[in-house]
This record gives C-alpha cells, sequence and structure tokens, in this order.
C-alpha cells in the first residue's frame, strides 16, 4: 500500500512537470527576460516578473533638480528605451496627452494625440505602464484599446479591445516567450496578439471569476482635484483597493517557462484565485487555481530562483505559492498592504509595506523584520497643541510608494508625515489616510527596516516609484493623491505649522547627486566587492550563485559608464580623468561582453576585471 501510495505521489509530480510548457529560456546579462528593453527599468515593476528589484547602486544624498510633467497625475514608473529615452503615462484625461517621451535631461521629445475621445489614447492609461520590447517599441493600454508605438512617437498599431468582451483595458501588457504583446483585462479577458501586426495571436481565454468584492469606501470629491479627469476617480480608487473587478492587477510573467500569473476575484463570492496560465503558440490554458483571500489590489510577484509566486489579499496575509503545481506554500501571519504589490530582493527576501510599518520575510515565510516609522515623524513634524490635539492625532507615519529594492541592501519608498483626524473614522484600514504635513524620500536597510541615509524632503505625495536613471539621478512618480484630500478639503481650519504646505502638483520629480563622483566610486568599490564574490563564487564551484553574481554586476557596470559621461557634461572630471577612468570601463565591459558569448569565467578574466577597477580608483584618487 505504502508503495502504491508513493507511485501515486510520483505520478502526480510527473503531471504538474509534464503539462508545463516544454520551453525554457534564461534572463539576459541584465536579469531582465529577453523579449523586453535591456535597460535599466523596462517594464512596470521593472522586470517581467513584478520584483520591483533593479540590480544597480542608488544614490542616498541627493536633491531635486527638476520637476517635471506637472498637472498630469503619474502612478507608474516610467519605462527605459534602448535609446535612453523614457516613457510615462499619466491620467489628466480629456484635452491632455496622456503619453510623454522624455530624454534623459527630462525634455519632452513627443507625446500621445491629446485625448478628445475614447479613440484617442485616453485616460485609463495612467494604469498602464509602457512596456518597451527589446527593439524599442513601446506598448501601453487603455479603457477600451492597446497601442503599439515606435520609438519616434508613430503609432504601429491599434487594437480595439471591446471587440473581444472587455469592459475596461489591461493593467498594462506583458511580453510573452514567443514575443506576443497581452495582458489581462478588468474583467478577466486574457488576450494576446502578434506584435508586428496586431492580429489575434490565438483564442481568447475568459477567466471563470466574478466581478470582484463591493466597495467599502468611496472617494472624496477633492481626491485629486485639478489633476485627474472627473470620471476616472472613482474607478481608479476602487481598482487601487482592488474592489469591484475580477482583475485589478499586472500580471506577472515568469522568466523561464513563459507563464503568466494573476490575482483575481474568485468563482465563489468572497474568494480570491491566483492563476497559472500558460501561453502556448496558438493557444491559453490555465494550468492551476490557487485559493486565496478576495480583494487583492497587489500585482503578483516570481522569486528570483522562478520557484515561488507571491500575492497578497485584502486582509494583507502574503501567501507564496509554488510557480509549477501551485501549491500553497506558506501564509504570513502579519499583515502586509494588500494594495501595494510585494518586492523581491536578489537574496530572495520578500517586502511589503502598509500604513505605517514594512515588514520583510525571509524565503520560507519566517519573520526577517518588521519596523514601524511613526518615531521618525515624531522626530520631523511638530506634536499638534493641546486645542488641535482634541481633533488630531500625534505624528504618525504612512508608506506611500511602490517598494523598491537596489543592488547595495537598500530599499525606497515614500514616508509621510502626519496627523490622523480622530473624528475622521474609515470605512476600512485600507483607506485610513493621514493629514499630509511633510512627505519624504526615505532609503533603509535591508537587514532591518532602519532609515540609512538623510532622507529628502519632496513637495507632496508620490503613491507611486521611486526608480534609478542609468546616469546615477532618480525619478520619483507623484500622483498627488493624498496630498490633494487635504489640501483642498481642510488646509484653511488648519493652523500653518499643521497644514498641507503645497498644493500638489502631480507630475514627475528628477533627484540629482549631491556628489556625483562620489556615486561613481561608491559604484566602484561596490564592484570590487562584488568581484571578490565572484571569485569565492569560482573557487567553490558555485556556477548557479557566479551566473547571478554575474548578471548583478553587468548593469552596474554599463551605468557606470553612463554616470561618468553624466559627470563630464557637468563638468565634473578633466578630460584627461575622463578618457583614463572610461577606457578601464570599456575594458570591463568588453570582458563581460566576451564572458557572455562564450558562457564560461575564469580567474584570469576576474583578474584583468579587478586590475581596471583598480586603475579607475587610482585615477579618481586623484581629482575625480
Amino acid at each position: 500500500m505504502k508503495q502504491f501510495k508513493m507511485f501515486q505521489q510520483v505520478l502526480g509530480i510527473l503531471s504538474v512537470v509534464l503539462s508545463m510548457p516544454v520551453w525554457a529560456t534564461e534572463k539576459s546579462a541584465y536579469n531582465l527576460d529577453v523579449n523586453y528593453a535591456q535597460t535599466v527599468w523596462s517594464a512596470g515593476h521593472r522586470d517581467a516578473a513584478n520584483t520591483d528589484y533593479v540590480p544597480v547602486l542608488m544614490s542616498k544624498q541627493n536633491k531635486i533638480a527638476k520637476h517635471l510633467l506637472q498637472g498630469y497625475p503619474i502612478f507608474w514608473a516610467p519605462t527605459t528605451g534602448p535609446q535612453g529615452n523614457y516613457y510615462v503615462t499619466s491620467g489628466k484625461g480629456k484635452g491632455s496627452s496622456n503619453l510623454h517621451a522624455l530624454d534623459a535631461q527630462g525634455n519632452v521629445l513627443w507625446k500621445s494625440k491629446p485625448q478628445q475621445s475614447l479613440d484617442d489614447l485616453d485616460g485609463w492609461a495612467i494604469i498602464n505602464a509602457p512596456v518597451v520590447a527589446a527593439n524599442g517599441d513601446i506598448y501601453v493600454g487603455d479603457q477600451n484599446q492597446l497601442w503599439a508605438y515606435k520609438p519616434d512617437g508613430r503609432v504601429k498599431w491599434l487594437v480595439e479591445l471591446t471587440q473581444y468582451g472587455v469592459d475596461y483595458g489591461f493593467m498594462s501588457v506583458v511580453i510573452s516567450r514567443q514575443g506576443y504583446i497581452g495582458g489581462i483585462s478588468s474583467n478577466g479577458k486574457v488576450i494576446f496578439f502578434d506584435a508586428d501586426s496586431g492580429k489575434l495571436a490565438m483564442p481568447v481565454l475568459d477567466l471563470p471569476g466574478g466581478d470582484g468584492p463591493q466597495a467599502k469606501d468611496k472617494p472624496t470629491a477633492d481626491l485629486w482635484k485639478g489633476l485627474m479627469e472627473p470620471e476616472l476617480k472613482a474607478i481608479m480608487f476602487n481598482l487601487i483597493q482592488g474592489w469591484e473587478m475580477e482583475v485589478a492587477n499586472t500580471p506577472a510573467l515568469h522568466p523561464q517557462t513563459g507563464r503568466v500569473y494573476i490575482t483575481a476575484y474568485g468563482v465563489e463570492p468572497g474568494t480570491g484565485l491566483l492563476y497559472g496560465i500558460d501561453v502556448f503558440d496558438d493557444h491559453l490554458a490555465i494550468a492551476f487555481q490557487a485559493e486565496m483571500g478576495q480583494g487583492s489590489g497587489t500585482s503578483p510577484a516570481i522569486s528570483q530562483n522562478g520557484q515561488q509566486v507571491y500575492a497578497l489579499d485584502e486582509a494583507g496575509h502574503m501567501i507564496a505559492i509554488d510557480a509549477v503545481s501551485g501549491k500553497h506554500l506558506w501564509t504570513s501571519d502579519k499583515k502586509g498592504g494588500g494594495a501595494a504589490s510585494p518586492s523581491v530582493g536578489p537574496d530572495e527576501s520578500i517586502y511589503t509595506l502598509f500604513q505605517g510599518h514594512l515588514i520583510g520575510f525571509h524565503y520560507d515565510g519566517s519573520l526577517k523584520f518588521e519596523h514601524y516609522y511613526n518615531d521618525f515623524c515624531a522626530e520631523r513634524i511638530e506634536k499638534p497643541g493641546w486645542f488641535a490635539g482634541l481633533f488630531l492625532s500625534q505624528p504618525v507615519a504612512f508608506l506611500d510608494s511602490l517598494f523598491t529594492v537596489d543592488a547595495d541592501n537598500t530599499g525606497w519608498m515614500n514616508v509621510i508625515c502626519g496627523y490622523h483626524i480622530k473624528l475622521l473614522a474609515s470605512n476600512t484600514e485600507r483607506t485610513l489616510v493621514p493629514i499630509p504635513n511633510r512627505s519624504f524620500i526615505v532609503s533603509v536597510n535591508l537587514d532591518n527596516g532602519v532609515v540609512n541615509s538623510e532622507p529628502l524632503r519632496i513637495p507632496e505625495t508620490s503613491e507611486g516609484f521611486i526608480l534609478p536613471m542609468a546616469n546615477g539621478n532618480l525619478l520619483v512618480t507623484l500622483s498627488g493623491a493624498i496630498s490633494s484630500i487635504f489640501y483642498h478639503s481642510l488646509n484653511a481650519l488648519l493652523p500653518q505649522y499643521l497644514e498641507v504646505p503645497f498644493e500638489p502638483k502631480a507630475g514627475l520629480l528628477m533627484l540629482q547627486p549631491l556628489s556625483r563622483s562620489h556615486l561613481l566610486r561608491q559604484s566602484v568599490a561596490w564592484l570590487q566587492r562584488r568581484l571578490d564574490q565572484l571569485a569565492l563564487d569560482l573557487n567553490n564551484n558555485k556556477t548557479e550563485l557566479l551566473v547571478q553574481q554575474l548578471k548583478n554586476c553587468r548593469l552596474q557596470v554599463d551605468t557606470s559608464v553612463e554616470i561618468l559621461k553624466k559627470l563630464g557634461d557637468e563638468g565634473g572630471v578633466s578630460s584627461s580623468q575622463f578618457e583614463a577612468v572610461n577606457q578601464q570601463l570599456l575594458i570591463i565591459q568588453t570582458i563581460f561582453a566576451a564572458v557572455e558569448s562564450s558562457g564560461s569565467l575564469g580567474q584570469q578574466q576576474l583578474d584583468e576585471i579587478q586590475k581596471s577597477l583598480t586603475a579607475v580608483q587610482a585615477t579618481m584618487a586623484s581629482g575625480v
């Protein structure tokens, strides 16, 4: 009997494995799917796996250099094309362009036709990151259409989605293993198109779930006042919370198998599902439906090794699902945010933020840390006086962005410092937000969540992303949601020291390092530490770790070249020093390219790279 049961288990495992697509691909040198642009940030969550991990250093000491696209509310991170240009969507709506292309200086290169009707790229584009393919073409959805643009702004093709039963459009597209362009609509239609022609690539798959949980709250009249198209406000509010829609998230694409994962409302009322969907050449197939709580406003994320998928439900419980079988692996006891997607670090740690605290989990679901930021805010804003204290809380923190993980064991987020109104009850904890008296960009140590550099104050709330540019600058998206609620409704009633200090303008902040030369030195020192680790992995025959370290290093080498170029443009280095450093960095790039081509790495190449890095350090010590 025991042997028979074992035989049954083996057959079960084999059936799961055999049902998987037979293909397998590897991530590129930039730790990205090969069908995506090989840049710093080419998809909504940086990569198709939705990890929000970017393998570069981000400057911890910055200043605001420019405030771009004022008046345009922005959720998604700007994505980067192969030419170094940036693409960003917004939701200002009628009379405005909802897609802008910017150069590295923030100049507008082109923009979509201003919206006059739903025949144009409409304000729903705000919830669609412009995904950039390897050839530089840009794909973005809106309420009823899917658009393909050439890098110069020409429309490549346009597909009307309503003909396929779509109520509202995609929440960003994905690029399949075959290079198909597609996504999952808010009412659960899974659709893929040929990238060249825009023709339907295979029959539409209709997910079997319901219409989504009923909304538990509603937006105030002042939310995004003067910033977002009024007709969009209620839809966006519900979408962020995961309410009244079968699907309210961006799919994750497995970088090796091409399997698509999405959270959705369940078949039975009050339930949720995490789907695994296989994309074959001519059809789609549901591989599994894993049960989870309802009302997920978070996109799923895939572990770095591709073996686990993470998501959060409405209550904030994180689940881990086996990426192949759909088997439930663990559920967190601690509650994170049901509206902010989990982030996955290079060491397989998982992070989620909610209200005033950040939680880190280990790969096995055990708690890494839980850190609260109310004390951070108590040190930076005034306490209410005795009279104001009758109505307002003591200083509280609210974490108001996605969580970006960089290569230097650092996480990035927007922290609002403010006050809760004691007599203003919220119908749900997820929509409970404070009066935003101050807003900061904050970096934290990923070992414990402790702030590890001087925070940068910014003029309003983010609700979006903090991401690096190739040249060492940072970008911060601003939707101005929380700022707008209280600026327009309560400021006139508050004493000056408690009020929202600036009228929200939304848009995009470009941050500049206080010292770009210091950032370059940090970059070289980081590469030297990684090369030491590569040597250890090589000596210990840790091939898998070796490949991952190489991928983590390559993008940092290339961004170091861009940081040096920007430093030269700013006059921060002499021409002779520039040439000396640039020559050594080009040597390192050549070695990395040879290693990637041959698929092997030896001690000789490591020694040559270390020699060049030492030469760079010596040159920088002489005055860079």
